[in-house]
């Protein structure tokens, strides 16, 4: 990771907290760089998110950049080999302990948190199926009721 991509990584974590989600930071911080280019805009959003899903597994005690590698080598370990970490390795690292006392955390649900998030378009009304076709690898939901607002 050159030292632009690596800078803008460590800047939207260290400046994320519940004030700043990460996800606002990270669409301010790209919005306000300079000459970026595509990749290395993607390689932002990459690290950024694979450092929060590998969060639970990182040492503390390691300096930035090395918990944002570490974070990517587990993360393209994981979409190697989805079996690379056992059972009890997802059941106790992917979840910090408070949610763990609260939820039966099974290995399946620890494991789908891994996962890279998917993308989610709100479509206009009716056009939800035609834009899903346009798209392709894409499914318009079945049925979703509309919220009226207050």
């Amino acid at each position: 990771m050159n030292s632009a991509v690596f800078e803008l990584v460590s800047g939207v974590i260290e400046r994320s907290n519940r004030e700043l989600p990460a996800d606002a930071v990270l669409r301010a911080s790209l919005r306000e760089a300079q000459g970026l280019e595509p990749e290395d805009s993607a390689a932002v959003c990459e690290a950024v998110n694979a450092y929060y899903r590998w969060f639970g597994w990182l040492r503390p005690e390691e300096r930035m950049r090395q918990k944002v590698q570490e974070a990517l080598e587990l993360d393209q370990r994981f979409h190697t080999n989805r079996n690379a970490f056992t059972e009890m390795e997802y059941r106790t690292r992917c979840v910090p302990g408070w949610v763990a006392a609260e939820l039966d955390v099974t290995a399946a649900w620890a494991k789908s948190l891994q996962r890279d998030t998917r993308l989610w378009l709100r479509a206009q009304p009716g056009r939800a199926a035609v834009l899903a076709e346009l798209l392709g690898d894409c499914a318009a939901p079945v049925s979703v009721p509309r919220l009226e607002a207050l």
